[in-house]
């Protein structure tokens, strides 16, 4: 019974009803992102270290082990059944967007490098795309500018011409 809940809520379904574990992880995702974001405010920062640090280690818990989960439970499916379909799964987009919001993490426990710790930390910011599998309003909406892609481009031109010529005229 877990099992196949954890299957239901792993894949990918046409159905508009969000499980509560689905709902947990988008909550954790947006936490994640705003932590990381007021991490960069130094007045908010300084002091409260060992409260960010904490957080962190709690996410990386977190996702590291809805990763396992998912690898473990990826040869339910059809498509990623067997030993070659774990390793399809392992290099899907959805599974490598998995292990880079964890990756940074545990790479910055191993490194001293200041501008190596900014680009992690900017590559921390890479879980709100996790949002994308578990929202399917997001999921909608990335359809919809996927098919007008020539229209925003059009727009952005034009929005770019404009801010371009007042420049100019300041």
């Amino acid at each position: 019974m877990i099992k196949q809940y954890l299957l239901n809520t792993f894949q990918s379904s046409d159905d508009s009803k969000s499980t509560l574990l689905e709902k947990f992880i988008t909550a954790i995702i947006i936490i994640s992102v705003i932590s990381t974001v007021l991490e960069t405010e130094q007045q908010i920062y300084t002091g409260n270290e060992h409260v960010f640090r904490g957080l962190e280690y709690v996410f990386l818990g977190i996702f590291s082990f809805e990763y396992i989960l998912r690898l473990l439970l990826c040869g339910n499916i059809h498509r990623f059944s067997g030993f070659s379909g774990k390793i399809k799964y392992i290099f899907s987009p959805l599974a490598i967007l998995d292990l880079l919001a964890i990756l940074p993490a545990l790479l910055i426990e191993f490194s001293s490098d200041l501008f190596l710790l900014r680009i992690l930390r900017l590559f921390r910011m890479l879980r709100i795309l996790k949002l994308l599998k578990s929202n399917k309003s997001i999921g909608l909406f990335l359809v919809a500018v996927i098919a007008s892609r020539y229209q925003l481009y059009a727009s952005l031109a034009v929005t770019l011409f404009l801010l371009f010529v007042g420049s100019i005229m300041l």
